[in-house]
């Protein structure tokens, strides 16, 4: 899929972040936009974003972890847009929080929105897809698709699925002329972990049964957001170029950053013991459990 103008392209996750760039990215390929997000706020603000270019987005408020909502927003993006031909499944929400501590509830919201979605939307889209002369889905994995880090317990497990799904689905998908991508960020500079925060807080709000057991792992939150920000090296915008390279090439693995890139080699490498290694590397201010 080398030229993009005037393809219909989906995006999940289009309120903020590598979404809003990948919208803005797509825009400037003569794209027709869909742009799904629950933030409806986000939605206006990314949409004022693309005010400039001709082709006006169809913004839709949608939880992405909802399946009936996903088959829905299928039927509707064909009705009103013809259909899709790129998919990108890029919304997530991230968190910190061992296993021993997060509640199930929590440890579900997370693999419905970083995992299930992207199943509910290549599942969804398939048919729209199949029917377009060419077309390509990518789905977000990240990182900690690539190696596993302490108190990420949820998060890590919804990426990992990703990537197993990923790479199952281009197998499946190999006789069609729908091209799969999997992509893998490193530190990416958006608000996922202020967001993580944020939903924290809501969470305690609504459960101060567990204040005591919760509320001290987020006594020194705002300097592990801080750290995260300053060890974040490539922007969103840049993060979106790099996708979109990666489908007109057709690339199935795609890394973002160098960080991306050093992990994947070094749990490629060393398998058995890239836990080790990365404990005395990791900058403590990020993860201080190590």
């Amino acid at each position: 899929m080398d030229n993009l103008k005037g393809k219909v392209a989906v995006i999940t996750g289009a309120a903020s972040g590598i979404g809003r760039a990948l919208a803005l990215h797509l825009a400037e390929e003569g794209c027709a936009l869909a742009i799904v997000d629950l933030d409806g706020e986000g939605l206006t603000e990314t949409r004022a974003l693309l005010a400039a270019y001709p082709q006006q987005p169809i913004s839709y408020v949608v939880d992405v972890g909802d399946k009936k909502q996903m088959f829905s927003l299928a039927k509707k993006i064909a009705r009103k847009q013809g259909g899709a031909d790129l998919l990108i499944n890029n919304a997530g929400i991230g968190g910190l929080a061992s296993f021993q501590e997060l509640p199930m509830d929590v440890f579900e919201r997370f693999m419905q929105v970083n995992f299930w979605s992207g199943v509910y939307g290549c599942k969804a889209f398939l048919p729209q897809l199949l029917a377009k002369p060419e077309a390509h889905i990518v789905n977000i994995s990240s990182i900690e698709g690539l190696i596993a880090l302490p108190q990420m317990a949820a998060y890590t497990s919804s990426k990992f699925a990703v990537r197993g799904f990923t790479e199952v689905l281009r197998l499946d998908l190999r006789h069609t002329h729908i091209g799969v991508s999997c992509v893998f960020p490193g530190g990416i500079k958006t608000n996922i972990a202020r967001n993580a925060v944020r939903l924290a807080r809501e969470y305690l709000e609504e459960h101060p049964e567990l204040a005591a057991e919760m509320a001290p792992r987020l006594e020194d939150v705002d300097a592990r957001v801080a750290a995260f920000e300053a060890y974040a090296g490539t922007s969103a915008a840049d993060a979106a170029k790099v996708i979109i390279e990666g489908v007109k090439r057709r690339k199935w693995r795609i890394l973002i950053g160098q960080d991306a890139v050093a992990m994947d080699e070094l749990q490629r490498t060393r398998p058995e013991d890239y836990q080790e290694v990365l404990s005395k590397i990791w900058p403590k201010g990020l993860d201080p459990e190590w």
